[in-house]
């Protein structure tokens, strides 16, 4: 009987020292618990964020490319813009040069035309002089005729 009751005492005090035990282990489990469901939840903000950051990569991937688009049609745009005032230069050189033919030959006729009028003005002179030596002649000529004309009926 005595061992009997200190079996049941032995037994009472592996009961609670399993109590205390279990206890223990369900203070552990549920801690563990916790720190799961938190891991579980840094897990999935590292996913989004994961996710995000390759959003933003591809976001800066695309925007490099533009830039680098938007550089290549600016520089083409310069290129363009540089040939066009070449050309416009090249055609007023070539404008100015042959406005300043233009007006050289102007003058050249307009010389010409000075000399051909210079000409023509002492050509007139000489024939109205020879034209009033003419008529001087003619006067003298119808003078003497008629004083022939006046000896002869004499």
């Amino acid at each position: 009987s005595m061992a009997l009751s200190t079996q049941l005492i032995e037994s009472v005090d592996k009961q609670s020292h399993l109590e205390e035990q279990l206890n223990k282990s369900l203070k552990t489990i549920a801690s563990q618990k916790a720190a799961i469901e938190n891991y579980n939840q840094l897990k999935e903000d590292y996913n989004t964020l994961k996710r995000e950051l390759s959003d933003r990569d591809d976001e800066v991937k695309r925007l490099r490319e533009d830039i680098a688009k938007e550089n290549e049609l600016r520089t083409k745009a310069e290129e363009e813009a540089d040939k066009l005032n070449k050309e416009v230069e090249d055609l007023t050189a070539s404008l100015f040069d042959e406005a300043n033919n233009m007006v050289a030959d102007a003058r050249k006729e307009k010389y010409a035309i000075e000399i051909l009028n210079k000409r023509l003005t002492e050509q007139l002179r000489e024939k109205d002089t020879l034209l009033d030596t003419l008529t001087l002649q003619l006067k003298n000529l119808k003078k003497v005729m008629h004083s022939l004309d006046n000896e002869s009926t004499v």
